[in-house]
C-alpha cells in the first residue's frame, strides 16, 4: 500500500517516483556482483576493488606545488556573486545531509557567513578537504556487461557548499579566459555564444569552401575517450599557470585538485579513494578545466591544409589536398599531430 499511495501522488511524469522505478544506479547490496559475477571477500572490500578499478593514477604523478605565478590577484567574491550562485541551488536536494533550500535560509537571515568563508578560502588558496569528497553512485551504461566495475559511470554527488565555492571560482576564471581571448574560438562547447550549431555552421562552410575551390576532402570526427576521467591534473595546473589567471584564483584551483577524494558506501563502512586525475562527473569546474586543456590542441600550429575545431571533448579534422594521394599523407600527418598532444596528456581516442 505504501509503495501505490507514494506512486499515486505523482505530480510530475519525470519526477521522483518515475526515478525510483527506472534508476539504474548501483545499490550496495549489488556490489558483490560487480567483480565478474564472483562475489568474496566483504561489501567494503569489493567497493575499494571497484574504486580501484575506476579510479585510476596518473602515468606521471602531479606535482601540486603551489604556483609562483606573479599575476595580480582577483578581489574577494561580491555579496552579489555568492548571492546569484546560492539563490540558483536547485532546492531540496540533500547530497551532504545539508538541504540547499536551509542553505538558502541560512544565508538570507545570516548573510555575512558565506562571504566570510569564501573569502577566506580565496585568501588562504585553501579549498577545505572535507567540501571536496565526492560520493559516488555508478550508473550502468547502456549495452555494457553488469558484472564489469568498467560498465558503470561513476558520478560524484558533492558537498553543497563546496559546489557553491568551486562554481564562484569557475564563474572567475571563465570571465578571465572570456574577457582576455584566451579560449581559440574554434572551440564551440561549455561557451556562452556558442552551441552545436555554430559548429556545424564552421564544419559546414569549411567543407563547402574546399568544394567550391576543387578540392578533395576527408572529414576526420574524433571522440576522446573517458575524456574528463582521465583529465590530467599536471595538465591542468601548467595550462592554468600559462594563461595568466589571477594568481589566488589559480592557487585555489591548485588546492581544489590536491587531496581530492571519491568514496563509495556500504552497509559495512565506506570504501574511499584518492582521485588523481580526471574532474568529478558532477563537477562543475570539470567543462572549463577541459576548455583550457584542450585549448593547446586547438593553438597548435597546423598545415593551410588542415582545419581543426571542437564541440568540448569532440573534435572535427578537416583536410583538404589536391590529389587523392596528398590527402591520404596530410590525414596521416594530422592524425600524427593530434596522437602525439593525446599520448602527452594520457589521453585516448576512442575507437
Amino acid at each position: 500500500m505504501g509503495w501505490r499511495k507514494f506512486c499515486s501522488t505523482a505530480s510530475h511524469p519525470y519526477g521522483k517516483q518515475y526515478k525510483a522505478a527506472f534508476r539504474k544506479s548501483v545499490f550496495p547490496s549489488q556490489i558483490p556482483y560487480l567483480i565478474n559475477g564472483d562475489p568474496k571477500g566483504s561489501l567494503q572490500e569489493a567497493a575499494q576493488n571497484i574504486l580501484d578499478q575506476i579510479f585510476l593514477s596518473p602515468a606521471i604523478p602531479t606535482n601540486y606545488k603551489l604556483t609562483t605565478s606573479t599575476q595580480p590577484p582577483d578581489p574577494p567574491f561580491s555579496p552579489q556573486e555568492i548571492s546569484a550562485v546560492i539563490e540558483h541551488l536547485p532546492s531540496g536536494k540533500r547530497i551532504d545531509g545539508i538541504d540547499n533550500l536551509l542553505i538558502k535560509i541560512i544565508h538570507k537571515r545570516f548573510n555575512n557567513i558565506f562571504p566570510t568563508l569564501f573569502n577566506k578560502c580565496l585568501h588562504l588558496s585553501c579549498f577545505p578537504d572535507s567540501l571536496k569528497i565526492g560520493n559516488i553512485i555508478l550508473f550502468q551504461k547502456g549495452g555494457k556487461d553488469q558484472r564489469l566495475a568498467s560498465s558503470y559511470r561513476p558520478i560524484s554527488l558533492l558537498p553543497t557548499i563546496g559546489k557553491v565555492l568551486e562554481k564562484l571560482m569557475t564563474q572567475r576564471l571563465t570571465y578571465h579566459l572570456e574577457s582576455t581571448n584566451s579560449l581559440n574560438d574554434r572551440q564551440h562547447g561549455f561557451r556562452e555564444g556558442k552551441s552545436v550549431d555554430t559548429a556545424i555552421n564552421e564544419l559546414l562552410r569549411n567543407i563547402k569552401t574546399a568544394r567550391r575551390d576543387g578540392k578533395h576532402v576527408l572529414v576526420l570526427s574524433i571522440d576522446i575517450k573517458e575524456a574528463f576521467d582521465n583529465l590530467q591534473h599536471r595538465a591542468i595546473l601548467k595550462t592554468l599557470d600559462a594563461s595568466a589567471c589571477p594568481s589566488n584564483i589559480n592557487r585555489l584551483f591548485h588546492s581544489l585538485l590536491q587531496n581530492r577524494k571519491v568514496t563509495l558506501l556500504t552497509p559495512q563502512g565506506r570504501a574511499t579513494k584518492e582521485q588523481k586525475q580526471g574532474c568529478p562527473q558532477g563537477s562543475c569546474s570539470g567543462p572549463a578545466l577541459w576548455n583550457l586543456v584542450a585549448n593547446k590542441i586547438l593553438n597548435q600550429v597546423w598545415p593551410d591544409n588542415v582545419h581543426i575545431q571542437a564541440f568540448a571533448d569532440d573534435f572535427v579534422l578537416v583536410i583538404k589536398a589536391d590529389t587523392k594521394k596528398s590527402l591520404v599523407e596530410d590525414t596521416q600527418s594530422a592524425i600524427t599531430q593530434f596522437s602525439s598532444w593525446c599520448s602527452e596528456n594520457e589521453h585516448a581516442i576512442s575507437t
